[in-house]
């Protein structure tokens, strides 16, 4: 048995097993063995990191869905990369928005380009716009407010 890592406490070990009477590891073995830790090491840090960030997005996750507000993320290209379970409800909606090809657009075709040239705004100066969109129930009425952030 051997110590191949030690981080934040918490030790890996390697071990390998001879069946009783089999001897000691030939030279080849050993030097097999010795090539294999750098990658085993490498392996058990990497699963350690993922699992920190595993359990740091589950609590992110949480914290965003405990929002009363809607939250989407968007990438570079207006795809949707998270939304929460009130921005999953409203899409499923469908009133005021809507995603096509995986991007988030305005519900009503009317609205489509005041929707994405405000995203495109708020994406370039990072300040927050309140955008008014009508929906598609109320297209005659008082728009309903939304917050581009």
């Amino acid at each position: 048995m051997c110590l191949i890592q030690r981080n934040d406490g918490v030790s890996a070990y390697l071990v390998f097993n001879h069946l009783a009477g089999q001897g000691h590891f030939s030279d080849h073995q050993r030097r097999a063995a010795a090539m294999l830790i750098p990658h085993l090491q490498r392996t058990i840090k990497l699963t350690m990191q993922s699992e920190r960030f595993r359990g740091a997005s589950f609590a992110g996750a949480a914290s965003l869905n405990a929002l009363d507000q809607s939250v989407f993320a968007l990438d570079e290209t207006g795809v949707v990369t998270f939304l929460n379970e009130k921005a999953d409800v409203l899409l499923k909606k469908r009133r005021w928005l809507k995603t096509r090809n995986g991007r988030l657009d305005a519900f009503s075709m009317a609205e489509e380009d005041k929707f994405a040239t405000a995203l495109l705004r708020v994406r370039l100066s990072r300040q927050a716009e309140t955008l008014p969109l009508y929906g598609s129930e109320n297209i005659n009425g008082d728009p309903d407010q939304t917050q581009v952030v």
